[in-house]
């Protein structure tokens, strides 16, 4: 709140909040390039589908371009109905995702938890917390490294075992997530669609009558 970024402020309850969000985090992280991975993947997909379904349309096509039709024209209305069955699609899937997001999340997060328990538990072993008592660990682990210049050192949140983490949460979809779906429905559309249209743009209506077989 308007302090120098030569200064540095740390606090043994904030420490210890954000070591409570340490396992969320994580699992944001791990949603995240999952997410990544599904949307280039799905893409492809999408992309190889619409090129199948305007090969499997080409003779709807060619009678459209035939009759006078422009052939933008009938690019728009294949986006069109792209677009339909994505906003459908959208509504389905944000049902789903909405009913099953919290369990499934929590289950995670637990898994999280479990994992963030035992990489504590295995650091205070190499570090030989045997002998220290309860006064010693909680020392240490308000003993914060917050100097750029590295003339302080130590380790943060050695008492990791006794963190009360965040283990559940109650919601995990809203507007503003449901909108973020919709936004990246409707773009992976519009991208895949844009195969499906060069196809579109580069048949011959005269040929395709002309092989209608």
């Amino acid at each position: 709140m308007g302090l120098s970024d030569e200064y540095t402020i740390s606090s043994g309850d904030l420490t210890a909040y954000e070591q409570s969000l340490e396992p969320l985090k994580n699992l944001s992280e791990y949603a995240m390039y999952f997410f990544v991975v599904i949307l280039i993947i799905g893409g492809i997909i999408l992309a190889v589908l619409n090129i199948f379904n305007i090969r499997e349309r080409k003779y709807e096509i060619g009678v459209l371009a035939a009759i006078g039709m422009k052939k933008w024209k009938i690019a728009v209305q294949y986006v069109t109905e792209l677009l339909c069955v994505t906003f459908v699609a959208i509504i389905i899937g944000a049902g789903i995702g909405a009913a099953g997001s919290v369990p499934i999340t929590n289950v995670l997060l637990e898994k999280q938890i479990e994992s963030q328990t035992e990489t504590t538990e295995g650091q205070m072993k190499n570090f030989g917390r045997g002998g220290m008592s309860d006064d010693s660990i909680a020392a240490v682990g308000q003993f914060v490294s917050g100097k750029e210049n590295g003339s302080i050192s130590g380790f943060t949140g050695v008492m990791g075992q006794m963190t009360n983490y965040v283990d559940k949460i109650e919601t995990a979809t809203d507007l503003t997530v449901i909108i973020q779906l919709m936004g990246v429905g409707i773009l992976l559309t519009m991208i895949s669609s844009l195969f499906a249209i060069v196809f579109v743009l580069r048949y011959d209506p005269l040929k395709i009558m002309a092989n209608r077989d």
